[in-house]
């Protein structure tokens, strides 16, 4: 099913109520822009690469994707399987999926169960996300929910997300929140080949709307910790620049046997993580469970 939206700022699209089985690349698919896109209570089952997706070229004012049931997207012919991806909105809203079996195959070169990018506000929350990603040796990357570009504020919370029982030795993270560039490349070299969907959707949206995906490297912050001492007057406050936005990852359930993090957050916006229970089931100690940076 695919949606090409007019330029009519107040229109307004509802796809709800519908069973899509047995087709690809996409379940649901929209272009163009504005105004508002609701995708509620569907059911989509044994989809190729994308389940309901937005194209990189949408400029939504909203996009409320909710309640549906998204199941068996596999990867095809470009090796990618992704169940949800929202790109370029004002406001983002993913609410309430289930999603299941999202790349399972171990010739997967990246997969994902939610991917939002460039939105201004985005809201993922009370999304329940079970065996993301191959359950055996793969070389691929795997991401639960991710997030890329700038933002105002972004809400993870509620979420239960469940990656593929794959070897200790994947390349699958729980949550990834990156503004810049390929935020694992400093944990991980990128196996060769594997295609960084995260990436790809950040340098689409900036060429295309440079506003909505600014670079942060004109507010990093060098933080050096190894030799420092000093009397406590003497450590002075490091503030986060002014609208540099607010992530909150809270509340969640993350499960994988990676030894790469379970959440993984690069920004320089106030950030809360609080009350989530992360667990690696796996006997390799890996990385830190919760990089943030």
């Amino acid at each position: 099913m695919l949606l090409t939206l007019g330029s009519a700022p107040g229109g307004r699209a509802l796809i709800a109520d519908n069973t899509i089985r047995h087709v690809g690349p996409f379940g649901i698919a929209w272009s163009g822009a504005p105004g508002s896109v609701e995708v509620r209570a569907n059911r989509l089952g044994q989809i190729a690469e994308y389940g309901i997706v937005g194209a990189f070229s949408s400029r939504l004012e909203l996009a409320d994707i909710r309640d549906n049931t998204v199941e068996e997207v596999v990867a095809a012919r470009a090796r990618a399987a992704y169940a949800i991806q929202v790109v370029g909105a004002r406001v983002a809203e993913v609410r309430a999926n289930a999603i299941s079996d999202v790349g399972t195959s171990a010739t997967s070169a990246s997969c994902a169960g939610i991917l939002v990018a460039g939105c201004r506000v985005a809201q993922v929350t009370d999304n329940v996300l079970m065996r993301i990603g191959p359950a055996s040796e793969h070389t691929g990357v795997v991401y639960g929910i991710a997030y890329g570009g700038r933002l105002e504020t972004l809400d993870i919370r509620g979420n239960v997300v469940e990656l593929g029982q794959a070897l200790e030795g994947g390349n699958d993270i729980a949550v990834l929140v990156g503004l810049d560039g390929d935020p694992i490349a400093g944990l991980r070299g990128m196996i060769v080949g594997a295609n960084d969907h995260l990436v790809t959707l950040r340098e689409a949206v900036l060429r295309s709307n440079p506003s909505v995906m600014l670079p942060f490297s004109e507010r990093a912050r060098t933080v050096r910790i190894a030799g420092f001492l000093a009397a406590p007057e003497e450590i002075g406050t490091d503030p986060v620049p002014p609208r540099a936005g607010d992530v909150a990852v809270v509340d969640n359930v993350l499960r994988t046997t990676s030894a790469m993090p379970l959440a993984l957050i690069e920004t320089t916006a106030n950030v809360t993580f609080a009350q989530n229970r992360v667990a690696r089931e796996s006997e390799l100690a890996g990385t830190p469970a919760v990089p943030a940076r």
